[in-house]
């Protein structure tokens, strides 16, 4: 399996030692981190996690992708996932916004609230996101992608 030097990389710089009792990372996000239309082992926080842990790293990844979610759904949500006390998030929202023409101030805030209520509860965050299509513009999708 190929080694991930950029994410092992990452992981030491937040201050998380290879040798160290388990990193909690969860994968907070939509269809794209669930792995919709693929088998469980193939989706990202599976895959992310085997290869991590055969850097090296001692981790436990857990799956929070829930297809169709957007960032409101992901708000509703967020209570059950602070109470899992992950160390790091990677948070994948905001395509289903574009998708269902949520405001891009609506959806700022929202990733904007999430942000603020994982790293009160402690964890570090990544986000993550989607390129906008061209179907809403060239000025929304400079936008939408200045979100990320």
């Amino acid at each position: 399996m190929p080694r991930l030097p950029f994410l092992g990389l990452l992981l030491s710089l937040l201050g998380f030692p290879a040798a160290a009792a388990p990193v909690k990372i969860l994968v907070f996000g939509d269809s794209l981190v669930s792995g919709y239309g693929i088998k469980e082992s193939e989706a990202f926080p599976p895959v992310l996690g085997q290869r991590l842990q055969a850097d090296g790293f001692s981790v436990v990844v857990a799956n929070a992708g829930v297809p169709g979610n957007t960032t409101a759904m992901g708000l509703a949500r967020l209570e059950p996932a602070l109470e899992t006390r992950p160390d790091l998030v990677i948070l994948e929202l905001g395509a289903n916004d574009m998708l269902n023409d949520v405001p891009i101030r609506t959806t700022q805030g929202n990733l904007v609230r999430l942000i603020r209520k994982f790293r009160a509860s402690g964890a570090r965050v990544i986000l993550t996101g989607l390129a906008a299509t061209d179907q809403r513009g060239a000025e929304y999708k400079r936008r939408f992608n200045a979100l990320f």
